[in-house]
């Protein structure tokens, strides 16, 4: 009973909620069973990841894609409330779709282009469209930290730099020094005598944000798919837009979600900020965050299942939901 309670807290709290939420009916509503009468605000959704290329394939090539969500959405809602015959998911988390070089998608190479293994924009408008036709959100998993080095931005940001030409537009796209060092990983841009910052991988180059085109390209991005029709956005690697200066992170965050939230009021974003509690939640100042001290072996959830301490689980839930409430209150 122990465990089943701290998986079923887990679960609540993978998607807090937040000021963007749904309106909860008038009046406050009660979860009980604990013991005691909980006051409760908001609705809460059951989101439901999707790894797109290996969900269900539409068309024999082996990859998962678009259309395979489609054909399979009765699956995952058939549209009837409590018919017993879906898994009656109120939310969809797409992996990332756009194109890329990688099986997983995490360095984009077109901001603007689905990756055609997974589809078309006609088939992920279709997707949409279902989604809201059956009350279920969708959100896409976003990467705008880094890019892949074969986005044209990441194109002319080299070729500026191989021809020394400072007026170039794209020459500070990306985040360069002659002298790497500090906490940031660095590789050598080829033929020259800068080195960009790449703390995944060389082939992810991070976008330098501090100058004011990138952060206009990303913005109109996201304005692209709000108008589309999507919910909102998981943020992959939120604290990599200015690594390890977090009062940075903290400015940028604040103007970016303000941001989206003038475009589409009741968006529903979640940022991955795979850190301490004390690094992670002063982000959720500014959008929802994973819980990750709840998560793996040695998380807290691990820690009361083996010790047999639903107390202490039980007191850091509280803790943890109160610091985020004094952040947004």
């Amino acid at each position: 009973m122990k465990r089943l309670l701290c998986v079923l807290l887990a679960f609540c709290l993978l998607f807090p909620l937040s000021g963007c939420r749904e309106k909860a009916p008038e009046g406050e509503y009660t979860l009980q069973g604990l013991g005691q009468e909980v006051p409760t605000t908001g609705n809460a959704r059951v989101y439901y990841q999707i790894f797109v290329g290996s969900f269900s394939d539409s068309n024999g090539d082996g990859i998962g894609d678009l259309r395979g969500i489609i054909n399979r959405f009765d699956y995952l809602n058939d549209g009837i409330p409590n018919s017993g015959k879906s898994l009656g998911v109120e939310g969809i988390w797409l992996s990332p779709i756009l194109i890329s070089p990688s099986y997983h998608k995490y360095d984009v190479a077109d901001y603007y282009t689905i990756d055609p293994q997974f589809g078309t924009e006609e088939d992920l408008k279709e997707l949409i469209a279902l989604c809201h036709e059956r009350n279920v959100q969708i959100i896409l998993d976003t990467v705008i930290n880094h890019t892949s080095t074969q986005h044209p931005w990441f194109q002319k940001f080299h070729q500026a730099h191989k021809q020394g030409n400072t007026q170039d537009p794209y020459y500070d796209y990306y985040v360069y020094t002659d002298k790497p060092g500090g906490n940031a990983s660095y590789s050598i841009l080829l033929d020259t005598n800068v080195y960009y910052e790449s703390n995944f991988s060389y082939t992810m180059p991070e976008l330098n944000f501090d100058n004011p085109a990138v952060r206009q390209d990303i913005l109109d991005m996201s304005r692209y798919y709000l108008d589309l029709g999507v919910d909102g956005f998981r943020f992959d690697a939120a604290k990599y837009i200015y690594f390890g200066d977090e009062g940075k992170n903290a400015t940028f965050w604040d103007w970016y979600m303000t941001e989206l939230r003038s475009i589409k009021k009741d968006i529903y974003t979640v940022a991955e900020v795979w850190d301490s509690d004390i690094v992670a939640i002063p982000y959720s100042a500014y959008t929802n965050c994973f819980n990750f001290s709840m998560s793996q072996q040695n998380g807290q959830i691990a820690w009361a299942a083996k010790y047999g301490n639903i107390y202490a689980l039980t007191a850091y839930v509280d803790e943890y939901l109160d610091e985020i409430q004094a952040l947004r209150s």
